[in-house]
């Protein structure tokens, strides 16, 4: 309880830190812009949006995550379908998904944006969820104010697709109280890795509703169905990559801060042997992407957004980054305009211009359709230290060859597990990185297996989501 109230006393002064820095940061006025929006600031206070008829709360932090839920949620509506799933998110982005994924087809009934964890403004949102009966936690989303305040409310909680930051685990052990304060809100979890059940135990001792369940992405993340559908794509996006039948693409997936100058370089140094090679990267967030196309333009390369090459503009000269006020308007019908098929490649992308352009992906949605199209994957937050690396079961379904970098706390388990059995690469440096691409290149043969031994784990290791049912339906009544 004395850290609870240290935490609450220390918010107000730590939120107001938060709001100073965020001017000086893209992402940070980005947010700020949004929470200022009236209505955004009226569900962040707490004071909008619950939903009091629904007995299920779903709290999921943003768009992966939310996207994780879908074959979960199916097996709510078949088991009770009465009963209503409201979801509460950090981002615009999983609200504006869950809006047009779930609620159509009757998987949720409602979604905001997830109060400011400030016992004043949970406790407001809290009472208002008075018909629910369980708050379901999703993978890292510990807020103690949050999970207190559905506690105090009577709600069993539950976590699920648990796992724990680096940082997380390093501070529950630093301070193991803190620890016993957070996991002891919790009525059962469902963790990815038995990592994540051993430090559990370990703070709180061996009596704890624990199960290992996987990760539910193995289910949720794609179906057969969606991998079909991405790969009858296959052929249309990369025609329109400018990407003939004996290329081959490289797709760099949620790119962080420090990553992409490597890959830069890497693929500078390739290109200019292996001209059959073009390279995607989709940054992990995507407001950052002009920032990525400058970066592509620092290490001598052409860079183009993909917004642009859908509008259909011609690339100007070489000299001049793709971002920015200078940068080309959508063609149209104008005096100078140019009428071109929108699935023919943008003029850069074409075989006879292509050169060294990197294309720097700039919209949400769209990474799995690049994966289809991928022959090689790699899969950022993994060559910068304190990430952890991001999400490589997508990539996996699809047959993908994937290369990681040495840091992929958050997958420690199942990545281990893959690099054993020859389903992943690892590259510790720029080094080792250049020689894995190369050799995926001069070696089709063993592109294809580890991209094959990939799919034949992820097959191996679904069944999270049934395991998750069990594990949550003993408290739902």
């Amino acid at each position: 309880m004395l850290w609870l109230i240290l935490y609450n006393l220390l918010f107000p002064f730590l939120f107001a830190a938060f709001l100073a820095l965020a001017v000086f940061h893209s992402r940070g006025r980005s947010w700020l812009s949004e929470f200022l929006n009236p209505r955004s600031l009226a569900e962040r206070l707490g004071l909008a949006l619950a939903n009091p008829k629904a007995e299920i709360w779903i709290h999921a932090a943003s768009l992966g995550e939310a996207r994780s839920l879908g074959t979960f949620l199916e097996i709510f509506k078949k088991h009770s379908p009465g009963a209503g799933i409201h979801f509460t998110v950090m981002t615009s982005a999983a609200v504006d998904f869950i809006k047009t994924a779930y609620l159509p087809k009757g998987l949720a009934a409602s979604v905001s944006l997830s109060p400011l964890d400030f016992w004043l403004f949970t406790a407001l949102y809290a009472r208002r969820m008075r018909s629910a009966r369980i708050l379901i936690v999703v993978e890292t989303e510990l807020w103690p104010n949050l999970i207190a305040g559905a506690k105090r409310r009577g709600l069993a909680v539950c976590l699920v697709n648990g796992r724990l930051s680096v940082k997380t685990m390093s501070w529950m052990r630093k301070f193991p109280s803190l620890g016993r304060l957070v996991f002891g809100l919790f009525d059962a979890f469902c963790v990815s890795e038995k990592s994540y059940m051993d430090l559990i135990k370990e703070i709180m001792g061996e009596a704890r509703n624990i199960t290992v369940t996987g990760n539910l992405k193995w289910d949720t993340a794609v179906g057969a169905g969606q991998v079909a559908l991405d790969r009858l794509g296959r052929e249309e996006l990369r025609h329109r990559l400018g990407i003939g039948p004996l290329d081959l693409l490289w797709v760099a997936a949620s790119t962080r801060e420090g990553e992409e100058e490597v890959l830069f370089g890497t693929y500078r140094n390739l290109v200019s042997r292996y001209n059959k090679l073009r390279l995607v990267v989709v940054p992990r967030h995507v407001e950052r992407s002009p920032e990525v196309a400058d970066l592509a333009q620092e290490a001598d390369l052409k860079s183009v957004l993909w917004s642009r090459t859908e509008d259909g503009v011609e690339l100007p000269r070489t000299s001049s980054p793709l971002v920015g006020e200078d940068a080309p308007t959508r063609v149209g019908a104008g005096e100078g305009s140019v009428s071109r098929d929108p699935c023919h490649p943008h003029p850069a992308l074409s075989p006879q211009g292509r050169g060294e352009t990197v294309v720097v992906v700039n919209k949400f949605g769209l990474l799995n359709s690049f994966y289809g199209a991928a022959d090689m994957v790699f899969v950022g937050g993994t060559l910068v230290h304190g990430i952890g690396g991001h999400n490589f079961l997508e990539p996996a379904a699809r047959s993908c060859a994937i290369v990681i970098g040495p840091y992929f706390e958050n997958f420690r388990d199942i990545g281990n597990e893959f690099l054993s059995k020859g389903a992943l690469a690892l590259a510790k440096n720029s080094e080792e990185l250049q020689d894995v691409i190369k050799g995926w290149i001069e070696n089709d043969q063993g592109r294809r297996v580890i991209g094959e031994n990939a799919a034949q784990l992820f097959r191996e290791h679904q069944g999270a989501t049934q395991k998750t049912w069990d594990a949550v339906k003993e408290f739902l009544g």
